[in-house]
């Protein structure tokens, strides 16, 4: 994919990112939402980043497998950008996600494992891990698992991802000195924002 068709994907999925951020803010007034020049930055950088990685991922793929994986990008950018203005994501994002990331395992036509591997994990997240973060952040790393297990990925590299997840958190907290005693932090910050790095690494160094 050439220079141009990135950038295109660039503008589309950042168009698409602010269509969203600015529909809810008029639909929540309490939403607690600013667009500073550190948000613009992340948009811009983000929409960059994941043109480049769908177009290497997308472009032998079908039309309708190509859309998928867009609104998996626009899905994790969102919730990342969303969580780090109010440590909060809408569970109505969790809708797009799961129906793309579903859809992507049944036209891939993974095998039963891959399955399984799904399904393990998904009852991993709702019964034990959605208890040390929160239902969104579950709710992205069960989507993530999803996408992954269309790559052929199984329940070992779900479980890497969210580590990296994890390990990345602990580095930038602690280079921060936001942790404090028992490993726990001083005050809250998103998780998902590493999440989506975590997850972008698995496709960058599984996919290209």
């Amino acid at each position: 994919m050439c220079i141009y068709d990135v950038l295109i994907a660039a503008v589309m999925i950042g168009l698409c990112v602010y269509a969203i951020l600015r529909s809810l803010m008029k639909l929540d007034k309490m939403h607690g939402m600013v667009f500073s020049r550190k948000e613009w930055c992340l948009l811009l950088a983000g929409s960059l980043v994941m043109a480049g990685i769908w177009g290497e991922m997308a472009l032998k793929q079908s039309m309708s497998v190509k859309m998928a994986w867009l609104l998996i990008h626009i899905y994790f950018l969102s919730c990342s950008m969303v969580d780090s203005m109010t440590c909060h994501v809408y569970d109505i994002f969790q809708i797009p996600g799961i129906t793309a990331a579903g859809y992507l395992v049944l036209k891939q036509q993974s095998n039963v494992l891959i399955g399984i591997s799904i399904l393990i994990f998904t009852i991993l997240q709702s019964g034990i891990f959605m208890r040390l973060y929160g239902d969104a952040d579950g709710m992205a790393l069960m989507v993530a698992a999803m996408a992954e297990g269309a790559l052929g990925y199984d329940i070992n590299v779900y479980l890497l991802h969210m580590i990296m997840a994890y390990l990345l958190l602990a580095v930038v907290q602690i280079y921060k000195r936001n942790v404090g005693g028992r490993g726990r932090l001083k005050r809250p910050v998103p998780f998902l924002p590493y999440i989506t790095v975590s997850f972008l690494a698995v496709l960058i160094f599984g996919e290209i």
